[in-house]
């Protein structure tokens, strides 16, 4: 069986979460992958923001996390990640690393559903991201998601309740 290395940076810095997506993922590294930004500029299919990188021109850096997993579920991460692109990159000291980007980000950002954003502030806190990161992510204004079953639904994935 073939493996594939993934560079988390949203909600899929949450184990439980890529867990629900690819059950055989497993943490390998925590890297940065300098001169990105994060931002919240992907429109989702339920209107609401999702985590995004943009390349800059200056010294910013977005923390991720390299997971493992089975190359056989990547078919379930491509339909999750729908709106985004498919890349290799090199990230630390890793080679073809696959990671998404949003194929049409929004000019600034769209506010994420406050389940969303907590479940990406948790992921990058059991991953030891700094408090400055942690206050980057918190920065970007939240909203009530109008739907509180998927609400309920996904907080309970990843055990927000």
């Amino acid at each position: 069986m073939s493996e594939l290395l993934y560079f988390a940076y949203g909600s899929n810095l949450h184990p439980l979460w890529l867990k629900s997506r690819t059950p055989s993922a497993e943490i390998v590294s925590v890297e940065t992958l300098v001169g990105f930004s994060l931002s919240f500029n992907k429109h989702g299919l339920d209107n609401s923001g999702k985590c995004n990188i943009t390349e800059t021109l200056e010294n910013d850096h977005v923390l991720g996390a390299v997971y493992r997993f089975q190359a056989e579920e990547k078919p379930v991460l491509d339909e999750a990640e729908r709106g985004y692109q498919e890349h290799s990159i090199a990230v630390g000291p890793h080679e073809n690393v696959l990671i998404y980007i949003a194929d049409d980000p929004v000019e600034d950002y769209s506010s994420p559903y406050s389940w969303y954003q907590d479940i990406v502030l948790a992921g990058a806190g059991l991953h030891g991201f700094p408090d400055l990161y942690l206050q980057h992510i918190r920065g970007f204004i939240a909203k009530q998601d109008p739907d509180s079953a998927r609400d309920l639904r996904h907080r309970t994935i990843v055990e927000l309740l």
